[in-house]
């Protein structure tokens, strides 16, 4: 899939970012997740909540994603390095099986599958920062390949998501499902963090 022009990719991002700033801000503030990552249990706790969103989510946009070109979506999936991580925090292969899914809304089209696709990929962006923080912190890096997932292609994995976000949302119906898809996710994932880590 081509590239679009910067401004028009620009244009529904910064769209995207105003329609979630609120959620992300709030999901970010209530996460704290460099202090989780200080403790072995909440550590375990907080890589079992990533991976009871992202086990849903990744089921729901495979069949409207899994074959969208320039997207490479199986290349994208967290499940094994969060399975990984969790095997690396104590847990067995049972224990992870049956950990709680969230409940995420199902996309009703590729645009809004696009918009929920948002959230996880800026949490793989975002990962990196975390990563970095926590080395630099002098905290154990032991389950936490979730975080350094796409290394050492963060960017460029980010800069194809973007190309194909925008390619998708060309039309305005689309622009708009992109970012209900969007405010969905943080709507979804922010719940769920809510409910399974509590503030």
């Amino acid at each position: 899939m081509p590239d679009l022009p910067e401004s028009r990719r620009a244009d529904l991002l910064a769209a995207v970012r105003l329609a979630t700033s609120s959620s992300h801000r709030r999901l970010e503030e209530n996460l704290l997740i460099l202090d989780r990552l200080r403790s072995p249990d909440r550590r375990q706790e907080l890589m079992a909540a990533f991976y009871g969103f992202y086990v849903p989510v990744e089921s729901m946009l495979q069949p409207l994603l899994g074959r969208l070109p320039g997207l490479d979506f199986e290349q994208r999936s967290k499940i094994a390095h969060l399975e990984r991580d969790l095997a690396d925090l104590g847990l067995s292969p049972a224990a992870i099986a049956g950990l709680p899914l969230c409940s995420v809304p199902r996309p009703g089209d590729t645009a809004m599958a696009m918009g929920l696709a948002y959230v996880t990929e800026g949490a793989s962006l975002g990962g990196k920062v975390i990563r970095r923080q926590a080395e630099t912190a002098g905290l154990s890096q032991t389950g936490l390949s979730f975080f350094g997932c796409y290394e050492p292609d963060t960017a460029d994995m980010w800069r194809r998501f973007c190309a194909v976000l925008e390619a998708v949302g060309q039309a305005p119906a689309a622009s708009s499902q992109v970012i209900r898809g969007a405010v969905a996710g943080f709507e979804a994932i922010d719940q769920w963090f809510d409910q399974r880590l509590g503030k």
